[in-house]
């Protein structure tokens, strides 16, 4: 079907949270409206009550009456409430095109074979998924049909602000939710290395490290030229030497939203040499993969000015399509062309 004639619509989450860590997925409804894509909006948002539920199963059947057989829908999933995965169902049985953006898939992230085999029997009855990179599709695949399975790369992290100069210093900014980040606390061990972190959940009780300081939390408008750092670190876990745990086995399969923020802000990343973003890192010379934190000092006094330099024009590139929102639109267009 050509995509003149499409109808086009995604599900919007309604989120009132303002810090970046939260906001992907009002960055893709953002981007989605920008495209022509028409919200579909739900009465009553916040409230459960039974009257309010009876009133949402209104809004699917309404939408079910009125919406042309040509068309698709763009949901993010997890869902954010269960009228969201009734709909999909709804929506499949008119022959509607369903395409399903993957935030997060809960079972990898808790290690938990049972529930990632009952999100894969939910994203299975999508005829499009959204996934983050290859190593996410290579581990789904073992669920989900490959052909259903499309690539974004990097999640667009959306802004007027054009990124500052960032030159080569010693230095290294890590943002993200601190409170679950228990490495930070052991960074004082690197000596010759500034570590700025931003966010919220720093326990100041902790006695102060010099070279770890915590620089405030900031909205998702302020935060791209408040970053201070040559580099952006994506680390996870309790220790320094290996990302660790639960959070630490995640960075194999996802793309952390801060990789987009660290993109969009100009700077050059620093990954964990596992992690699932360390091919594209390294494919696209934007920053440095390592085994262990500890390896930082003689990387960086090892790296020529002149690299860094390259690192940081081509992470500018980057930074141009995601405050864009290139690779949102790129994907989904890549779909809308097979519907």
């Amino acid at each position: 079907m050509p995509e003149t004639g499409l109808h086009k619509y995604y599900v919007p989450e309604l989120y009132d949270i303002k810090i970046y860590t939260a906001t992907v997925r009002l960055d893709n409804e953002n981007i989605l409206s920008t495209i022509g894509y028409k919200a579909l909006q739900f009465r009553h948002y916040r409230n459960n009550s039974l009257f309010t539920k009876f009133s949402r199963l209104i809004d699917v059947f309404s939408f079910l009456i009125k919406c042309p057989k040509q068309s698709a829908v763009v949901f993010h999933f997890p869902f954010h409430a269960r009228i969201y995965s009734f709909l999909q169902k709804i929506v499949k049985l008119k022959g509607i095109k369903t395409i399903a953006v993957i935030i997060d898939v809960e079972g990898l992230r808790h290690e938990n074979p049972g529930f990632l085999l009952e999100e894969c029997r939910l994203l299975n009855r999508f005829d499009f998924i959204v996934v983050h990179n290859e190593r996410m599709k290579n581990k789904l695949a073992e669920f989900l049909p490959t052909e259903k399975m499309y690539t974004i790369n990097i999640f667009d992290y959306p802004s007027p602000v054009v990124p500052l100069k960032h030159s080569f210093e010693k230095d290294i900014c890590f943002a993200g939710n601190l409170k679950k980040s228990n490495f930070i606390y052991h960074l004082n061990k690197i000596e010759g290395i500034q570590f700025n972190l931003y966010g919220e959940g720093f326990d100041d009780s902790i006695p102060r490290q010099g070279n770890v300081v915590h620089r405030g939390t900031f909205e998702q408008a302020e935060l791209i030229n408040n970053l201070r750092g040559s580099f952006g670190l994506i680390w996870d876990g309790d220790n320094i030497e290996t990302c660790d745990g639960n959070a630490g086995n995640y960075l194999r399969f996802n793309n952390p939203y801060k990789f987009s923020l660290y993109i969009s802000a100009g700077l050059p990343i620093i990954a964990w040499k596992e992690s699932a973003i360390a091919p594209f890192i390294e494919k696209n010379n934007i920053g440095l993969t390592i085994h262990s934190l500890l390896e930082l000092e003689i990387q960086l006094q090892q790296l020529p000015v002149n690299n860094y330099a390259v690192m940081q024009q081509n992470v500018i590139t980057l930074s141009q399509q995601t405050r864009s929102g290139y690779f949102l639109k790129t994907v989904l267009q890549k779909i809308i062309d097979k519907v």
